[in-house]
């Protein structure tokens, strides 16, 4: 399988859908919560910033 690549705005998305629920927004982006942290780092995402 080829790695997910995900970007800012769609993590934003899904984090707001979720309504904050990071494990339930890595569930709607068919990925592992671990992931979605890589991820968030990588893009230099806060926490605090999607909300």
């Amino acid at each position: 399988t080829r790695p997910v690549e995900l970007d800012a705005d769609e993590i934003r998305r899904a984090y707001q859908v979720a309504q904050g629920n990071l494990s339930a927004a890595a569930r709607l982006l068919g990925v592992h919560r671990a992931t979605l942290y890589r991820y968030l780092e990588k893009l230099g995402i806060r926490r605090e910033e999607l909300d």
